[in-house]
């Protein structure tokens, strides 16, 4: 079984959940940025009983959420994000737009939960390769995941999963914010640092007057290989070092709203794989953010990437459930569980 942890949950202090299991994912998918078009969503509405599309409520911002009932953190930011969009529902200048990723046997459960919540809003449920398609546009792989959305259908803010939403939404839809989009590439280097450029521009002419502030969070794995005379084998053992939150510099945006910056991660002998994100405080939010401290901010993620690309040994669970017959009874295999079994060592073998 091949291991790979998301680094994003310690990076974000978030718990996240796997989601969209039979949805397959571009290797290198991430979120839409802000600033750019937010993807169609389309499909049928639990609620309403009828089609509904995310592109028919331009003019209005969205608050756009991925959820499920079976993931904790989802149904814990659930009644924040209703009670937050409430006043500016009643406005009319917000509307509220949803995907679940439950399951056909956790549908009643939906059911459920929509009548308990007092949800209505549309509720979409992916259910055929055209869903599964449409979705590869949003790169969701991790929930909940949370949008903001201009009233010109252009993503403002997301990963408000890790923020407060009434604030993000006071922030927004108060005045004119410039909507900016942040990304980065990075390359390995020959002596094995990775050097890091990040990229910010205003999609909307809006260009801060101050300098922006950039942090980091960064995670890697070790591969720590074995020491026994003649052995071959690289024993992975997962020791996530985790980088708290820090400050990287600031950068000034030119006149028109472009901007970036440069930094280089130094090279560490021992990595096997890494994962980075970095944030932009978000102009004129101080003391909005999550903790009542600390500022909002944007997003990026980079994908979890190898320096090393291991092969990974068979999982001893996948061993025993191969050697189940084929007419055997499900329920031996759960009756077999090998969980609570002493497992043996994850093992990896570099690629020839």
């Amino acid at each position: 079984m091949q291991l790979i942890r998301l680094a994003g949950a310690a990076l974000f202090a978030a718990c996240l959940s796997l989601v969209f299991a039979t949805v397959p994912q571009r290797a290198s998918a991430q979120f839409p940025l802000a600033g750019q078009s937010a993807p169609e969503l389309s499909g049928h509405d639990l609620v309403a009983g009828a089609p509904a599309k995310l592109s028919d409520l331009r003019g209005k911002w969205v608050l756009l959420d991925f959820w499920a009932t079976w993931c904790g953190p989802c149904m814990e930011k659930l009644p924040e994000l209703i009670s937050s969009a409430k006043p500016y529902r009643d406005e009319g200048r917000l509307a509220v737009f949803s995907l679940s990723a439950d399951r056909p046997e956790t549908l009643e459960r939906l059911r459920e939960a929509i009548t308990a919540q007092g949800i209505d809003f549309p509720v979409l449920l992916p259910a055929s390769e055209g869903d599964a398609a449409m979705l590869q546009n949003w790169a969701v792989s991790t929930i909940p995941a949370t949008f903001l959305i201009d009233p010109q259908g252009r993503i403002a803010a997301r990963d408000l999963q890790f923020e407060r939403v009434d604030a993000v939404l006071s922030y927004f839809l108060s005045e004119q914010r410039p909507l900016l989009s942040l990304s980065a590439s990075h390359k390995v280097l020959p002596d094995g640092a990775i050097e890091v450029k990040a990229e910010v521009k205003s999609s909307n002419g809006t260009v801060p007057a101050d300098p922006l502030k950039l942090s980091l969070n960064l995670a890697w794995d070790e591969w720590v290989y074995g020491t026994e005379e003649g052995q071959k084998e690289l024993v992975v053992d997962y020791v996530e070092h985790v980088e708290p939150d820090f400050a990287l510099g600031s950068l000034s945006l030119a006149k028109d709203g472009s901007g970036s910056y440069s930094f280089t991660i130094p090279a560490n002998a021992k990595m096997g794989a890494f994962f980075y994100g970095i944030s932009l405080d978000l102009p004129g939010s101080e003391g909005q953010g999550s903790d009542g401290a600390s500022p909002l901010r944007q997003w990026m993620q980079s994908e979890y990437e190898y320096l090393v690309e291991p092969v990974w040994a068979p999982d001893p669970q996948d061993e025993f459930d191969e050697m189940l017959p084929p007419d055997a009874d499900p329920a031996l295999a759960e009756a077999e569980d090998l969980t609570e079994r002493p497992m043996p060592e994850e093992r990896a073998v570099p690629r020839a």
